[in-house]
């Protein structure tokens, strides 16, 4: 078994690893490549999405109209500050405007699955859509989060969150772990529903995690926070544990003490705790390439991050918080421009990570 380089990530040891495992090697993951070349790929994927854009978004050929700007005034990213942020009520407003209709639409332009994501003050649910093309996309950035997080293709995934009354990002994680080569399987928590008795409760979701033995647990953060809790009162044996991914909330630094301290307790010794970030939107994930590392893009060659002053919305200085507005640079379904996301406490989420060059 290769060295996991999480706690060792040297270049050296995080060349090896990849080199060691096939599936990750033959990927060409424009976050080891020089900045030459992954600036000229980026800005040309840039001026692409703003073609297609142009061709086909409602949403923003309107936009661009009432700004008096064309597509092609937008060469390079540092461009992008021309326009507005895309905020949630844009969205919210109408999310079919932002549906790209395409003169050359084929089969990887179908719309492949819908989620849906609650207004943080409404909750009303908005729909977004994602294309073939955009799933192919996110299947190869999980691929790329699950080697960031030092994960082995075929190792057991368990997942602990909750079935959801509404399309969710955890409800095709079955098919992102095959993206990412690994096994699968659900524990279907969550509150009960009276109809279909479908929801398990905890004490059957820490059985099955015993029984089947996975190597990586995911779930809420809080609610694993209390599994493992139960498991270690219980004196239960969690020892195949090489992972764990809390995700969904903001997890603090005394979470992942306690977490640590409980897994230690059912028999995992020192497994990874990396707490990925994503939204609906995104279409991909921001993960730790080693333990108490900030954020990283997993595929920045699909998306451009800005970190921005929430007032003047002008960009802020590196390594300083701010409002996260993410650019698609490789969408074909409702592509989004200067998105501002939800941003995660505690971390600030560089637009490219250069932790593993």
């Amino acid at each position: 078994m290769p060295d996991r380089p999480f706690f060792d990530p040297t270049p050296e040891a995080v060349q090896r690893f990849v080199r060691s495992v096939p599936l990750y090697a033959r990927d060409d993951d424009p976050a080891f490549w020089p900045d030459e070349r992954f600036v000229e790929r980026r800005d040309a994927l840039l001026r692409r999405q703003l073609g297609w854009i142009a061709a086909g978004s409602p949403h923003y050929q309107k936009r661009f109209a009432e700004l008096g700007l064309e597509p092609g005034d937008i060469r390079t990213v540092a461009d992008l500050r021309q326009l507005p942020v895309t905020t949630k009520q844009d969205l919210m407003e109408d999310s079919s405007a932002f549906r790209l209709e395409l003169p050359d639409r084929g089969v990887y332009d179908t719309t492949y699955f819908t989620l849906r994501t609650t207004g943080t003050t409404s909750g009303r649910p908005t729909t977004y859509e994602y294309t073939t093309h955009d799933y192919f996309g996110w299947l190869l950035s999980t691929r790329r989060l699950y080697k960031m997080h030092c994960f082995l293709p075929g190792e057991l995934h368990f997942a602990a969150y909750p079935v959801s009354p509404m399309p969710h990002v955890s409800s095709i994680q079955a098919a992102l772990c095959a993206g990412g080569g690994g096994a699968f399987y659900a524990g279907l928590g969550g509150a009960p529903y009276g109809e279909f008795a479908i929801h398990n409760s905890t004490e059957y979701v820490i059985d099955e995690i015993v029984r089947l033995r996975p190597q990586i647990l995911s779930g809420v953060g809080s609610f694993l926070r209390r599994l493992l809790r139960d498991a270690a009162e219980q004196g239960r044996d969690l020892s195949t544990l090489v992972a764990l991914t809390p995700a969904a909330e903001v997890f603090t630094a005394a979470m992942l003490e306690e977490v640590r301290a409980n897994a230690a307790r059912c028999g995992a010794a020192r497994p990874i705790i990396a707490a990925p970030y994503s939204f609906t939107e995104a279409g991909l994930s921001w993960g730790q390439g080693y333990e108490g590392a900030r954020l990283q893009c997993t595929s920045p060659d699909q998306v451009y991050l800005e970190v921005l002053d929430e007032d003047t919305l002008a960009p802020v200085a590196d390594g300083q918080p701010g409002l996260l507005a993410v650019t698609h640079l490789n969408r074909r379904g409702m592509p989004l421009l200067r998105r501002a996301a939800p941003t995660s406490p505690g971390a600030v989420t560089s637009a490219r990570s250069r932790a593993r060059s």
